[in-house]
This record gives C-alpha cells, sequence and structure tokens, in this order.
C-alpha cells in the first residue's frame, strides 16, 4: 500500500521507524526517495537518504544538497561523479552540467574523463568528452583516439613527433592495447 502511496510520508516514516530492519524497507526507500526527488522535497531526501552502489542516488543526494544550499559540498563531490570511465544516469545531468559550468570544473577533470573513457572502451563518452576541449587539446583527443582504434600505430616513429602534452600517456594507453591483441608486437 505504501508503495502505492508515496505521499504519505508520515506512514513511511513509521514504516522505516518499525520495520527498518527488514529488505522491504529498503525496497521502499528506494521508491520513495526516487518519489522525493521527482517532487523536488530536498530537505526530506537528504534526512531519509542512505548510500547505496548505484550513482543515481547518488547524483539526486548530491542535487538535493545543491539545492538546499549546500552548493560548494555538492559540486566537489560531483567531481568524483565527473571521473569516471562510464555514462552515468540522466538523474546526473543537473548536477553534472552545474558542475561543468562551475569553477571547481577542470581541463584537468576533462583530460582524466577521456582517458578513463578510452581504458574502458567508451568510445562514444571519449567523443563526447572530447567536444568538451579546446580546439588544440580536441587535437591531441583526436590521436589519442588514432592510436586507441590502430594500436600498431606505436611501432610507426612518424606518429611521435609532434610534442603532445599527453605523449607519454597516448603511448602507454597505445602499447596496452597493443599488448592486449598482438602479444608478440
Amino acid at each position: 500500500w505504501l508503495r502505492k502511496h508515496l505521499q504519505q510520508r508520515t506512514e513511511i516514516q513509521q514504516f522505516f521507524t518499525d520495520y527498518d530492519y527488514t529488505r522491504y524497507a529498503d525496497l521502499l526507500r528506494r521508491q520513495w526517495l526516487d518519489h522525493l526527488a521527482d517532487t523536488r522535497q530536498w530537505r526530506t531526501f537528504i534526512r531519509h537518504y542512505e548510500k547505496t552502489d548505484g550513482s543515481a542516488m547518488e547524483c539526486h543526494y548530491y542535487w538535493a544538497k545543491y539545492q538546499t544550499g549546500l552548493r560548494k559540498e555538492a559540486l566537489i563531490a560531483a567531481k568524483k561523479l565527473w571521473t569516471v570511465g562510464y555514462s552515468q544516469p540522466k538523474t546526473c545531468d543537473p548536477l553534472l552540467s552545474t558542475l561543468m559550468k562551475s569553477e571547481f570544473f577542470s581541463r584537468n577533470m576533462i583530460w582524466e574523463r577521456f582517458a578513463l573513457a578510452l581504458k574502458n572502451g567508451k568510445e562514444g563518452l571519449a567523443g563526447y568528452v572530447r567536444r568538451l576541449m579546446p580546439t588544440n587539446d580536441q587535437k591531441t583527443a583526436e590521436f589519442w583516439l588514432k592510436i586507441h582504434n590502430k594500436p600498431a600505430l606505436v611501432a610507426d616513429k612518424s606518429q611521435w613527433q609532434k610534442p603532445y602534452p599527453q605523449l607519454g600517456e597516448i603511448f602507454a594507453h597505445g602499447v596496452d592495447r597493443l599488448a592486449g591483441s598482438d602479444v608478440q608486437k
């Protein structure tokens, strides 16, 4: 009944008080927290949030903190949600978009996510991240993608003539990829 009546705050809180040790409490908490986020009841969300494995709830949590005035804390926490080698759930978009417009967002974070995306084989994400870079950095990223897609190019000396700032990382990435596909080379 409570799962179908998520607006019944008092009854849900009483359920948590009485039955928090049950698996049903965890199931209800997730649904209720989603409801609280959807209805922008940020303070209640913060009071009842419990860390989970997924980043969707964590993004909701830090967005709730941002919405309730704890902006610096939320944006600093969002940095670790940004610097991963995979796409985050859509629920993270408001928080990460706000981070990208803030003084806490840096060029190094863009490079870190780009490298992590390639390491995880997420070329689509790497392409998205590349578009966030300044023009000079995009050229370096294009070279990195070229080496990612054709790791045998690490043996071609002519490829290594430009003084890219991340040249060592690019070379190491290419060697790692090459070793994974042709250990003899």
